[in-house]
């Protein structure tokens, strides 16, 4: 979901943030355990197209990236993405992405 950024959103966050919950059931419990939200981004950098493979997320981001979790899964689906910030709700994005990583990896990247 696209969301207008509250007041209490760093400034840093711009005027709309986006907010997902992750399918992978290890990344759910860290979130739950720290009790709040992670940052995270899409595995791209602006404009360009999103990485699917761990060594190359590794080489763009190097040490930008804390921590990069995994799963097998048989099929990568991008996030779907809907902008909730007009008078009606907009799809942006998202929806499954068929042959997408290598292997069937689901990816979650997480920025610290």
């Amino acid at each position: 979901m696209i969301l207008p950024a509250g007041p209490d959103c760093p400034a840093w966050v711009g005027p709309t943030v986006a907010v997902r919950v992750p399918a992978l059931a290890p990344l759910c419990a860290l979130i739950e355990k720290l009790g709040e939200p992670i940052v995270s981004t899409s595995v791209n950098r602006s404009g360009e197209e999103a990485l699917s493979e761990v060594h190359a997320i590794r080489r763009e981001f190097g040490d930008e990236v804390d921590v990069i979790v995994t799963a097998r899964s048989r099929e990568p689906v991008a996030s779907t993405l809907v902008d909730l910030c007009g008078s009606s709700r907009r799809s942006c994005a998202g929806g499954a992405t068929p042959g997408g990583g290598r292997g069937g990896e689901t990816l979650e990247v997480v920025f610290l």
